[in-house]
């Protein structure tokens, strides 16, 4: 036995490797028929994009993969749960699957299902973590009624959610290889499409000029204007009437009132603040719809499509109040390299004009619990 090998006297080896830290490395392996990947949610897209065509290249090969779900987003959860190949076996376990499962764990399980039942799928049942309404801006299974919800309606509410004009929303693609270019079409309270694709700026403003003559043109189109991508788009664009925005700018309508005494400058750190909760304000109002609540149904979020990458993007946004009480959005994942949310932003971007003076929350609206304003 070696440090990081074990060599088998009929000619087996055994090696262990760092992943993470020795993604080069991979592209030199050899004769590897079977990879055991552990903690396998801690697996970037950018190390899986070199494991995969190497460990593959190999006749028969097996790839293992054990791990604890964390994020709907990891590479991991979207390969193997939310869009498995033909041939893949998942098995989930979870406490009910150990024979020997001690009585300390069973009342400290039967405990955090009483006390904590928002985190108990997550910390007992193996969910990934979907958080919950004071840290997550869109919790999952808020947008998945987005979703479900629609299948609720009859002909004249769909007809009386989509009526009114058509708004588009481009997230040009960065400079990270990892960025796609995304375009969402909604009119009125719907979300018609949502696409991305990787290509040029000159492929990527045909693609828009033929989606806007395809849905009877857009009244306005919103566009992320950060890292200088922008710069000369709008004469490109037309004759689409266009306009930029920057996510990290000041807010709109800072003077105009939230809610009460609360102004939008009070309310929101930057411009990408007001947009997100935008999102969130009409989102939370189909949960309420579909709870029984009287809410009209182009006031609120409606994703007539079934597009589970949609709807993990969608739910990934996290958000905090800072020292200043502000609402602070953060898009990221914690994996530096894991692809950047382009179709939420071309969503947000898609209802900006909703909040280009600012938004205003009316008297009719609720606390229903901590930070979450309905």
């Amino acid at each position: 036995m070696k440090e990081s090998e074990i060599v088998s006297p009929v000619g087996c080896n055994f090696t262990f490797e760092g992943l993470e830290r020795n993604r080069d490395s991979i592209r030199g392996w050899e004769n590897t028929i079977i990879c055991w990947l552990e903690e396998g949610q801690a697996i970037s897209n950018a190390t899986a994009e070199v494991l995969i065509p190497t460990l593959f290249r190999e006749k028969n090969p097996e790839l293992w993969v054990t791990w604890n779900p964390t994020n709907r987003s990891d590479w991991v959860y979207r390969r193997f749960v939310t869009s498995p190949a033909p041939g893949d076996i998942h098995f989930h376990t979870t406490w009910k699957d150990n024979p020997w499962f001690p009585p300390g764990l069973e009342e400290e399980r039967v405990r955090c299902l009483s006390n904590n039942p928002e985190r108990y799928p997550h910390i007992w049942m193996g969910e990934p973590d979907d958080g919950d309404a004071t840290s997550r801006l869109l919790p999952y299974a808020i947008v998945r009624q987005c979703y479900e919800g629609w299948g609720t309606l009859t002909k004249e509410e769909r007809e009386e959610a989509q009526s009114g004009v058509t708004y588009a929303g481009y997230d040009p693609a960065g400079e990270s290889h990892n960025n796609y270019h995304a375009l969402t079409v909604r009119r009125g309270a719907v979300v018609l499409s949502t696409e991305r694709w990787h290509g040029t700026r000159r492929e990527s403003v045909a693609r828009i000029k033929a989606r806007h003559e395809a849905t009877g043109g857009f009244r306005e189109l919103f566009y992320d204007d950060g890292g200088g991508y922008g710069v000369g788009l709008r004469d490109e664009l037309n004759p689409i009437k266009s306009q930029p925005v920057l996510f990290g700018s000041a807010v709109t309508g800072p003077n105009s009132t939230y809610m009460g005494r609360t102004s939008n400058r009070d309310r929101f750190a930057r411009r990408n603040a007001q947009l997100a909760w935008e999102l969130r304000l009409r989102a939370m109002k189909t949960n309420r719809r579909l709870q029984g609540e009287d809410i009209p149904v182009g006031e609120c979020l409606w994703l007539p499509y079934a597009d589970e990458d949609l709807m993990v993007e969608l739910s990934q946004p996290t958000y905090r109040e800072g020292s200043a009480g502000k609402v602070e959005v953060k898009k990221m994942n914690d994996k530096a390299e894991e692809d950047s949310p382009d179709m939420y932003d071309s969503v947000a971007l898609a209802f900006a004009h909703e909040s280009r003076n600012g938004i205003r929350v009316g008297a009719h609206y609720k606390v229903v619990n901590r930070n979450m304003w309905m």
